[in-house]
């Protein structure tokens, strides 16, 4: 949570790190929870690769938003209250957009080891 997260987790080589896409309120990094996403920190992961697949998370959760909207049409689905949660690492179910973050992903190279 909060600034320089990348950096704490890198720092003190904790065993996954994520995004989580949510609501926002008058807190830094809270509100109810949408959807969320991690990835294990493996051995050979620098601070650059680190920051690397963050970046795809976010844009994963931001497609995974959009994937809901256009399923949906609306924005009844997205939780109203701070305990109601959906489940951790959803799939997009957009054939489209999943192809597009597959893509992406091989592109730039952000999963492949070094």
């Amino acid at each position: 949570r909060g600034f320089n997260a990348i950096e704490r987790a890198y720092r003190n080589r904790v065993n996954e790190f994520g995004a989580t896409l949510h609501l926002v309120d008058e807190k830094a990094d809270n509100g109810p929870i949408i959807a969320n996403v991690s990835t294990p920190l493996l051995p050979w992961f620098d601070l650059n690769r680190m920051h690397k697949i963050s970046f795809a998370q976010k844009v994963y959760l931001a497609l995974h938003l959009i994937d809901r909207l256009e399923l949906h049409g609306n924005t009844d689905w997205i939780p109203a209250e701070e305990n109601q949660t959906f489940h951790a690492n959803p799939s997009l179910t957009s054939e489209r957009i999943r192809d597009f973050y597959l893509k992406f992903i091989k592109r730039e190279k952000i999963f492949a080891a070094t």
